[in-house]
């Protein structure tokens, strides 16, 4: 294949030979000759290397199988020349997914390799959004010294990696919190100590367990009437993350998009769970089929790192399977993702309130996911007035939720998770009332 430098030189060539042929100058005719011959010699110097990549092969070595947001991947490629004849020059550059950041400061590597040898290349790369990944292909562009021929060959060469959420971004925010007192507990009046804080003194009644009795308040009164010590029981509030990932879930820059966010929100969630001793799960939708996970912070990780948007979710259908997880009345956060013009009717949500769970819908601001900054005023204008319909949009939706007696709240990428611990903080109090 000839390159616009290659179609150039030819043309070149062909004037030169031309007026060397037909003016027999001494000068032009000895310059065609040089400039003929060396076209010559490159193209059989092409050639050869050409058959060369033929035989070339390519292998990947990653430094881990699984990886978190923000660590360091080394990455071996090796490229071996299984010919005897030289493979050279040739530009190489491995197809990395969209997802990772090249640290290094090559991204492509130009060399020459022997006959029977092989080339090792190293480099490395940061993960910068969850999920599933393959490194498909390494890409070789063989070329002459010259530019003039130039042939690209795709070595496939895959290599999967699994890419998890930042765990230390949940514990750096909760530490940076947990001391405003979060612990949304609910309390009961019982007569049973275990697991429980004294609260009084109150009379005995006959189904009162008589290991409870308060022989030393007993004594004290003037006619030794049985009294009974009173205690709390401490009932952690159970939480239900509902995620609509709808099928613009997925929109944001690379590693902030709306999923990434929200899947970093059910991880802190997580970390409440473990302090507080509730129960807390996620539901979410997963080729129209509904999935529920639950547990630590990194069986969490592992469960979501690879959730996708899915056209087909159905949100009734999601609450629905959310209100049913528990009988007890339960906190049911719906992190729901409507950009304008898509609507979400209150009627979505009527199951969780007939269930008398606490639902607090948590709305996605579409626009706090692409910031634009620009001098041009132009453009300027266009982005306020997209950002202006956009929050209109969103408020008109609360606004009718909140006639069904349904709470809700604009979060945007910077501060759905301090909302939703928020809410969490406040949910002993409100479920309670």
């Amino acid at each position: 294949m000839l390159t616009k430098r290659g179609i150039a030189f030819l043309n070149s060539t062909f004037a030169l030979v031309v007026i060397a042929s037909f003016g027999f100058d001494p000068l032009f005719t000895p310059i065609a000759l040089i400039v003929l011959t060396v076209l010559g010699v490159e193209t059989m110097l092409y050639a050869k290397s050409l058959r060369a990549l033929r035989l070339t092969t390519a292998t990947r070595k990653l430094s881990a199988g699984s990886a978190f947001i923000g660590d360091t991947i080394s990455v071996d490629l090796g490229i071996e020349n299984k010919s005897r004849g030289s493979l050279g020059p040739i530009v190489i550059r491995d197809q990395t997914p969209r997802g990772f950041k090249i640290t290094t400061r090559a991204e492509d590597w130009i060399l020459s390799i022997d006959g029977r040898s092989n080339q090792l290349i190293y480099y490395e790369i940061e993960p910068l959004q969850m999920g599933d990944w393959t490194f498909k292909s390494v890409e070789i562009t063989l070329t002459d010294r010259f530019g003039i021929f130039k042939t690209v060959k795709n070595i496939p060469c895959e290599s999967s990696i699994k890419v998890y959420p930042d765990m230390r971004k949940g514990e750096e925010l909760l530490k940076g919190r947990i001391h405003l007192g979060i612990r949304p507990i609910r309390r009961s009046a019982i007569t049973t100590p275990q697991g429980s804080e004294f609260s009084g003194i109150r009379e005995y009644y006959p189904s009162d367990d008589v290991r409870m009795i308060a022989w030393k308040a007993m004594a004290k009164s003037a006619i030794q009437e049985p009294k009974t010590k009173q205690h709390e029981n401490e009932q952690a509030i159970n939480t239900i993350l509902v995620i609509c990932n709808s099928e613009t879930s997925g929109e944001g820059k690379i590693g902030i998009r709306k999923l990434d966010k929200i899947v970093e929100t059910a991880i802190i969630f997580s970390y409440l769970a473990l302090k507080t001793g509730g129960m807390f799960h996620v539901v979410f939708s997963r080729n129209a089929r509904i999935e529920r996970v639950s547990g630590r912070p990194l069986e969490m990780a592992t469960k979501l790192y690879n959730i996708e948007p899915d056209p087909q979710v159905d949100i009734e259908a999601l609450v629905r399977y959310a209100s049913k997880i528990t009988q007890s009345r339960s906190l049911l956060l719906v992190v729901v993702d409507s950009p304008y013009p898509h609507k979400i009717k209150s009627s979505s949500f009527k199951v969780a309130m007939v269930s008398n769970h606490f639902l607090h819908g948590l709305l996605i601001d579409t626009s706090s996911f692409f910031p634009i900054e620009s001098s041009d005023k132009v453009l300027t204008m266009a982005r306020d007035v997209l950002i202006s319909r956009e929050l209109a949009h969103l408020r008109r939706l609360l606004s009718d939720w909140a006639e069904e007696g349904i709470t809700g709240q604009l979060c945007g990428k910077d501060d759905l998770m301090t909302k939703a611990m928020e809410v969490f903080a406040n949910a002993g109090v409100i479920i309670e009332a």
